[in-house]
């Protein structure tokens, strides 16, 4: 017996949050190189320097960014996996209490 919730597509939302975490690393990749080669042929000037440290605050945002996607989609496919539970137990008692009635007619 469901409740109240589609727990199948609660679940496969936050795999999606989930699975959304591993791209934001790919920004971060992507200036990596550029960064690297700008800081070289920039040596002793303040802008030499500025794409690296730019590339390094960018990698530390992704990944907080990443931690907190992979942390509520999990929070999410928990809350499908409760509400799943939660409509099994209701059930359960609501199957209880039905044997306990009588099925006879009444006299």
């Amino acid at each position: 017996m469901t409740v109240h919730m589609d727990v199948e597509g609660v679940r496969t939302g936050g795999a999606g949050l989930r699975a959304m975490a591993s791209h934001g690393q790919a920004a971060p990749r992507r200036v990596e190189r550029p960064a690297a080669s700008a800081a070289d042929r920039n040596r002793g000037f303040a802008t030499g320097d500025a794409g690296r440290r730019w590339q390094t605050s960018l990698q530390a945002v992704a990944s907080a960014v990443e931690r907190r996607l992979t942390w509520q989609g999990d929070q999410v496919v928990g809350s499908a996996d409760d509400a799943e539970a939660n409509d099994r137990e209701t059930g359960n008692r609501f199957a209880a209490i039905q044997n306990q009635l009588p099925t006879g007619p009444r006299r």
